[in-house]
């Protein structure tokens, strides 16, 4: 596998922890969620992507043909899967220093989800991921780019892709199946999901910089 030294394609998918915080869990019910005093249900804290409830559960980078897959199962943890990424980043990045971080939403999402999460497990981050805003030279965000850095913009990933008419595998689950195949214990399919969205991004960043 050979990686490309201008580019690398990050994604993570998350999911609510098993065992949140009561406090924590009750904080976002009761306080922040909350409509009209009537607190939020499991389903509607399910859909909360919030890094003190929810969890990394698969994290991909790619770089030409090569894709790193780092994903939760019954033998690693998401403290393992987090140290291992840190590791192979600061791998990369020793050997292409000059290389352009690729994600969509990515400075709004993937980086601080990432790195709150790194913080609160007690991970200790080999890289200083690039998160200056509108700088397209050390990190494309591929959103921030379709939107003029609208952080309100419309349009999700798949949208932006088959606006550019990229090829998408249908049999593929989409983000909103992502934690139900998790608490299955399907992570496979997770895995399959994030490989797409790199490799869509990627497409989506080389359409609009070549």
């Amino acid at each position: 596998m050979k990686r490309n030294p201008h580019y690398l394609v990050l994604d993570i998918e998350t999911a609510p922890q098993d065992n949140p915080d009561k406090y924590v869990l009750d904080y976002f019910q009761e306080r922040k969620w909350s409509k009209g005093g009537v607190k939020a249900d499991r389903e509607e804290m399910d859909r909360i992507i919030e890094p003190t409830l929810a969890q990394v559960i698969c994290i991909c980078l790619k770089s030409g043909d090569d894709i790193e897959k780092f994903y939760q199962d019954k033998d690693h943890t998401e403290e393992m899967i987090i140290s291992d990424f840190w590791e192979t980043i600061q791998a990369v990045y020793e050997q292409y220093s000059k290389l352009t971080l690729v994600t969509f939403n990515g400075l709004a999402f993937d980086i601080p989800f990432i790195e709150t999460r790194s913080a609160i497990l007690g991970i200790g981050r080999s890289v200083d991921l690039p998160r200056r805003k509108y700088d397209f030279i050390s990190h494309f965000d591929v959103r921030m780019a379709l939107t003029d850095w609208d952080v309100r913009g419309y349009g999700d990933l798949y949208f932006w892709g088959h606006v550019f008419k990229i090829p998408i595998d249908d049999e593929i689950i989409t983000s909103d199946k992502v934690v139900e195949y998790y608490q299955k214990g399907k992570i496979i399919p997770v895995v399959d999901h994030c490989v797409q969205d790199v490799t869509v991004t990627e497409a989506l960043y080389l359409k609009l910089t070549h």
